[in-house]
């Protein structure tokens, strides 16, 4: 599915409102079935310690008019050192559909599938992402994500 296309479609979504957000990521579900469990624990707690704190972000004007553009196009061009391209992209305004197919070094392949909601003030969406590599224990790792964002009031002056 071509960028043009995946924006065209995501220019179905309301666009963000101007101001301060802020995000929250969890951890869902973290699996790696060729880790050992003790592992495996620690490694999951490593990740739900990265997700444990809600960040905050400015949307400026200029990026509220850009809608989800920006994002989309960034997510597409690759997610931490993978080539990504958009399988599906579908839009049922608040509500989202995707996944994208990305490929990397050492014969990494991954699927993101995101869904949820998406309108003027807030976001919801699940990310589900399911990795192969023969550098991972067991050469599959599955992880899935709750983000969500909301606008909390205008953006700091300055």
């Amino acid at each position: 599915m071509s960028t043009d296309d995946v924006l065209g479609k995501a220019g179905n979504l309301q666009s963000p409102r101007a101001g301060l957000y802020r995000t929250r990521t969890e951890l869902v579900s973290f699996e790696v079935p060729g880790l050992p469990p003790a592992e495996a624990d620690l490694f999951r707690t490593r990740m739900a310690g990265l997700t444990a704190n809600p960040q905050e972000s400015c949307v400026t004007e200029e990026q509220a008019d850009q809608g989800f553009d920006d994002l989309l196009k960034s997510i597409g061009e690759g997610v931490n050192g993978l080539t990504c391209g958009f399988e599906r992209f579908e839009t049922d305004p608040p509500e989202l559909d995707a996944l994208l197919a990305c490929e990397g070094a050492a014969a990494m392949s991954a699927e993101i599938a995101l869904s949820g909601t998406a309108d003027a003030e807030s976001m919801s969406l699940t990310m589900k992402m399911e990795t192969n590599s023969p550098v991972i224990p067991g050469q599959f790792m599955q992880m899935e994500f709750a983000v969500s964002a909301e606008r909390t009031g205008d953006c700091p002056a300055g």
